[in-house]
């Protein structure tokens, strides 16, 4: 069942409506979905055009939406750990 905003707000609290909103922004309908079709069709152009016998893989393609929404203190704390192979207590 569909509804304009305005229809939304007057349907629910004002919490209920921030939790929702926040829903949407953070898990975007179709999300996955979009991601993996983009990354299909980005390797296959990338096989096609790429040398013989290179290996191409569709995750290399993935968007990461987890890194994408980290502050760059939270990026550069995770490539840290990654470098030391994680034996670095977080915190």
């Amino acid at each position: 069942m569909c509804c304009t905003v305005a229809e939304a707000r007057g349907r629910t609290s004002p919490q209920a409506f921030i939790n929702w909103l926040t829903f949407w922004e953070t898990h975007p309908p179709l999300r996955d979905v979009l991601n993996y079709s983009q990354a299909s069709i980005s390797s296959t152009i990338a096989a096609a055009n790429s040398k013989r016998g290179q290996r191409i893989k569709m995750q290399d393609f993935l968007f990461d939406y987890k890194k994408a929404i980290m502050t760059d203190r939270e990026k550069t704390i995770e490539d840290i750990h990654r470098f030391f192979g994680g034996n670095i207590k977080k915190g």
